[in-house]
């Protein structure tokens, strides 16, 4: 009796498992619309022996309490390495990319080098020694300045953590009137909706499900809101020439040392059908389809670049860290002081995909 008991409990629990593997497509951060035998509240929650005052199953850090999962451990998205492992099928998420190779956003202490748009695995570094990361990994009452915010100069400091980006809870896309109401969507990385202190109403995605079938996290294919999301900090990047928040003619203090001067900024949300700065007279689309393909916010995934894919901030940078290398000329700039980053970043990357200025000319050719 005892062993057809026993076997009748191992067949309950396979088959929880694999029930739970095929309608899982984002790991516990699953909603919003959890259904209500969800089991997911429990991976973060306890009712009763929480450790916190949000009764979270662990205290420390915001940081080190989602990298309790998400260093390769128990979750496949390795944040800490910027790696995909591809190990774990409890949530449905093995497949969701390339295993062992780099995450699109790298990570907050090793990276792989970006080569293109697909899976990632020709070389890999330590973001202490060669790069820079995005400071989400201290204690929870550390502030940092976000460059390029602010009104007229660099003035906006912010305490940055793992949840200033993400809701654990999952996210939604607003339909642009009424914050309350979504159009259905899926909002891109489980990004919020209210960041800053500002309510971001725009709709954010990716072509990743229509071009792959499923997430994957170690293909870029953005398609909409990335750069509008980046400047809820970084507001100064996305305006025009000599203009500062809300609109108005202004100059701006960079910390440069050059004071407070009229910046000119690099476009970003243009196609790039067209453009004439490239070094050879050659068209940007096929400049950039012969050379490393940068990511661009395409309308609809094409493996190859389009003349309608726009520039975006993700262009340029990985949203996590970088393990890019910088020469001196390259590293020079107020991101590249010291005092304004932990021990260890000495030249700083800005978080660019490639070395130097590689961004620069993989598109302009000069």
């Amino acid at each position: 009796m005892k062993k057809y008991f026993l076997v009748a409990i191992l067949v309950l629990i396979f088959t929880m498992v694999t029930t739970l593997a095929a309608y899982a497509s984002n790991g516990v951060h699953e909603g919003p619309g959890y259904a209500q035998t969800t089991d997911k509240c429990a991976a973060c929650h306890r009712g009763h022996t929480g450790k916190t005052q949000r009764l979270l199953s662990r205290s420390g850090t915001v940081y080190q309490f989602c990298t309790f999962c998400h260093n390769g451990t128990g979750a496949n998205t390795n944040v800490v390495d910027g790696s995909f492992s591809g190990n774990y099928t409890a949530w449905g998420t093995a497949a969701d990319g390339e295993a062992g190779a780099g995450l699109n956003g790298g990570g907050y202490q090793n990276a792989f080098y970006y080569t293109g748009r697909g899976g990632r695995r020709s070389g890999y570094g330590s973001i202490a020694n060669d790069g820079m990361r995005h400071n989400a990994t201290g204690s929870d009452t550390d502030i940092y300045t976000a460059w390029g915010s602010g009104n007229t100069g660099p003035g906006l400091t912010m305490l940055l953590t793992c949840t200033s980006c993400h809701d654990p809870h999952g996210t939604n896309n607003p339909d642009g009137t009424d914050d309350s109401t979504v159009d259905g969507t899926e909002r891109y990385r489980i990004l919020k909706n209210r960041v800053n202190g500002q309510d971001l109403d725009v709709i954010i995605k990716s072509n990743e499900i229509d071009a792959f079938g499923r997430h994957d996290y170690t293909k870029d294919a953005y398609q909409t809101g990335t750069s509008q999301f980046c400047a809820s900090c970084h507001n100064q990047y996305v305006i025009a020439k000599g203009t500062i928040r809300g609109g108005t003619s202004g100059k701006y203090d960079s910390g440069d040392g050059l004071g407070s001067k009229v910046r000119y900024r690099h476009k970003v949300g243009i196609y790039i059908a067209g453009d004439e700065y490239t070094g050879n007279g050659r068209d940007m689309v096929d400049v950039l389809n012969d050379g490393v393909k940068l990511p661009l916010e395409q309308e609809e995934y094409n493996s190859n670049i389009q003349g309608n894919d726009s520039t975006a901030c993700l262009t340029c940078h990985q949203a996590h860290g970088s393990t890019s290398t910088m020469g001196n000329l390259a590293a020079a700039g107020p991101a590249n002081n010291p005092a304004n980053f932990p021990s260890g970043f000495v030249k700083s990357n800005t978080l660019l995909r490639l070395n130097n200025r590689g961004i620069c000319e993989d598109c302009h050719i000069r």
